[in-house]
């Protein structure tokens, strides 16, 4: 069963949020990409997969999406980041442990600025992670956001999935962050695009991300 959530960031913008509790020792955070929203597709087979594994999920609509509050053409990384620490400062006081996070596109560039500064998150699995963002100029901090610039204060053990197709993020700027990461693994889906169109390759992006959050399940 999946529950609303309703929390606050610092600022006080209402975010929208979802919770599938199966246990307090594991669960998996997920943050959508620019434009999207939790009830995306690959969440809803990531949790069709995690949840009859022992793990409890939550995902939420980041500032400025979906049935969260906030201006979507005036937000920045900085805001998104800030949603997530709220998200873990709620979870953690829920009892929460061993809370891993899935960030697809967008959403990979906020879980690595997240991780980076804040040491909550045991691990990252990254779907098509933007780790530079300069060229949306929609968000004005972007410059101030590059992934690339961030890691070496990360350690904790990251998955990246990256397609070849990818005409959106390409997957040069996974090779790239893949290269700076201390302990990561990236696996190249051959012919994916995006946002994985093709039934089986979509598939295969998702039994890799499952298999490795199974493998740090406590």
């Amino acid at each position: 069963m999946e529950d609303t959530v309703i929390f606050k960031d610092s600022e006080g913008t209402r975010l929208s949020g979802a919770l599938t509790e199966v246990t307090k020792k594991n669960l998996v955070i997920m943050i959508h990409g620019y434009g999207g929203t939790k009830q995306d597709e690959i969440f809803n087979r990531l949790i069709e997969e995690l949840v009859p594994q022992g793990i409890s999920t939550f995902r939420f609509d980041m500032f400025g999406h979906g049935e969260s509050d906030g201006d979507f053409n005036h937000m920045t990384v900085r805001q998104l980041v800030d949603g997530l620490f709220s998200a873990l400062d709620m979870l953690t006081q829920m009892g929460f442990e061993n809370i891993g996070c899935v960030g697809f596109s967008l959403g990979g560039l906020v879980s690595l600025v997240g991780a980076s500064q804040n040491d909550t998150l045991s691990y990252l699995s990254l779907l098509s992670p933007a780790s530079d963002i300069t060229s949306l100029k929609s968000i004005n901090d972007g410059k101030d956001n590059i992934a690339y610039d961030i890691v070496k204060n990360l350690h904790i053990p990251v998955l990246i999935v990256h397609g070849t197709e990818d005409k959106l993020v390409s997957i040069e700027q996974s090779k790239k962050l893949d290269s700076l990461l201390s302990n990561s693994i990236l696996e190249v889906v051959e012919g994916a695009d995006h946002l994985y169109y093709d039934e089986e390759l979509f598939e295969r992006a998702i039994h890799l991300m499952v298999d490795f959050i199974l493998k740090h399940k406590q």
